[in-house]
């Protein structure tokens, strides 16, 4: 039998009345949740009838993927039916809850955090709503509707978390950070977990870091051939700085452990001062900053400069005085790793000028800068190849050869329907040479500095992202939306 949709089932069994799903299919296209998801939300239906038209919708025909997902609407139900007082438990009465009331709250959470991992997300959203608890799941880059519980749910599903983080469940009022570990199928996992005060509850992200998806070395990165010779030319000077560049989230700390490991070896002593240490590397003595004890940048890069090291990363120059002794420590023979946030390679020396870094240092220092962007890959399972008409390719504006095959986003049950499946990197490299060293004394703009960058052999990233479009990693939409704010 043909599955009938969620919607037209709970109709015919007079659960709900046509101007109700009217009502959550209208926001359904604002919103993207799932329809049953929705009517729960609303009060339209209970979650007893959406479980059983849930299990009626499979037509019997039951696959370990599908009982997988049944899952969790069976905890959200026993969590309802068994612990309802827990439900309702504010946070501050929290600490009283006993192991045995708060069971099902612990399975949820368990079951929400498992899910995440096996969608491979980033980050797990858990906040408050309007008549509800949302869940959401950043999986490769973008945040996607997961579940929508009763609100209810929301303060005994952040006390457990805050328990697992070692946090202060009797506080709700401000911020706080934890973190733990979570073992799932014989891999441990890092959990950073950050609270946050709404109106409406606290707003919970979990960021999970996976230890055995680290692949490090330039070539899994997404760094083509000839940049791949290039980067490891400058990774071998003895002494200058290398800068990394990009906004929030665009790999530059996966980027930079991937250097230090190519020049790691037991005949350097490297340190790293970041804030937070996000992975453990063998041989490299790391450090985080600790703000309250008076553990800064600047503080820790200075007490760095006293245990005789040979390369340095600092984790972001955020400020004049850390970016000076960044700058004046690769000046006197240290090879200094660091980040920015700046939109492309040029426009992080005008930065560093305004920052009030004196430009000779800068064109003394200063070896290489990286400007980088995470793509979605195209799944390949779904991928479909076009061949670009010659108005396209000339809209462009990068040549592209007359046979080039391009390939778009389609979608499959393999990609979650979104045509993408995993991340790389869009990047420009520049290199320090003397036409560029003038343009820095002169305190130069970015706009006159990247024409310059670029005829001293430097691909800017859009065209590095059109190369990867005609090797069929990635489409020219997802370059196009990813580069519109670099130049």
């Amino acid at each position: 039998m043909q599955r009938k949709r969620i919607g037209e089932r709970l109709i015919e069994a007079g659960l709900i009345t046509q101007e109700q799903l009217q009502i959550a299919l209208q926001e359904q296209k604002k919103t993207g949740e799932l329809i049953g998801a929705i009517l729960y939300g609303h009060g339209f239906i209970s979650q007893k009838d959406l479980f059983t038209v849930l299990s009626m919708s499979y037509s019997g025909e039951y696959t370990k993927e599908k009982e997988e997902e049944m899952d969790l609407p069976r905890d959200i139900t026993d969590i309802v039916r068994q612990s309802r007082a827990v439900l309702r438990t504010t946070v501050r009465d929290a600490e009283k809850i006993s192991d045995i009331s708060m069971a099902p709250v612990v399975r949820l959470v368990e079951q929400i955090i498992i899910t995440g991992m096996k969608k491979r997300a980033t980050d797990i959203h858990i906040g408050p709503d309007v008549k509800g608890t949302r869940i959401r799941y950043r999986i490769d880059g973008l945040l996607q509707h997961a579940m929508y519980l009763p609100k209810d749910m929301l303060p005994a599903i952040v006390s457990r978390v805050k328990i697992l983080g070692a946090m202060n469940i009797a506080e709700s009022r401000i911020p706080q950070d934890g973190s733990t570990e979570f073992v799932w199928e014989t891999k441990v996992f890092d959990i950073r977990i950050s609270t946050f005060p709404l109106t409406g509850g606290e707003n919970i992200v979990m960021r999970i870091l996976d230890k055995s998806q680290l692949l490090l070395g330039l070539e899994n990165l997404g760094f083509l051939g000839d940049d791949i010779e290039t980067l490891k030319k400058s990774l071998n000077v003895p002494y200058g700085m290398i800068i990394v560049t990009g906004p929030t989230g665009s790999g530059k700390t996966t980027t930079l452990y991937s250097a230090l490991s190519t020049i790691n070896s037991v005949f350097k002593n490297i340190f790293t001062i970041e804030d937070p240490v996000e992975y453990q590397l063998p041989l490299i003595r790391q450090s985080q900053i600790n703000i309250k004890a008076g553990l800064t940048f600047a503080a820790g890069l200075r007490s760095i400069l006293r245990q005789d090291p040979d390369v340095i990363l600092v984790g972001e120059m955020r400020d004049m005085e850390t970016a000076e002794l960044a700058i004046r420590s690769a000046l006197t023979g240290h090879l200094v790793f660091t980040t920015l946030h700046t939109n492309n390679a040029a426009s992080s020396l005008p930065r560093l000028i305004d920052m009030g870094v004196e430009p000779f240092l800068l064109a003394s220092t200063i070896d290489t800068i990286i400007s980088q962007r995470l793509v979605r890959i195209l799944c390949n399972e779904c991928k479909e190849a076009y061949s670009p008409t010659s108005e396209m390719r000339e809209s462009i504006g990068v040549t592209v050869p007359e046979d080039a095959v391009f390939f778009m986003a389609k979608g499959c049950k393999e990609c979650n329907d979104t045509g993408y499946r995993g991340r790389t990197i869009i990047y420009e490299i520049m290199k320090m040479n003397e036409s560029l060293r003038k343009l820095i004394l002169t305190k130069s703009g970015s706009d006159t500095l990247a024409a310059a960058a670029k005829k001293g052999g430097m691909e800017p990233m859009y065209e590095t992202g059109i190369r990867k479009v005609i090797l069929g990693v990635t489409s020219l939409e997802e370059v196009i939306s990813t580069t519109r704010t670099a130049y």
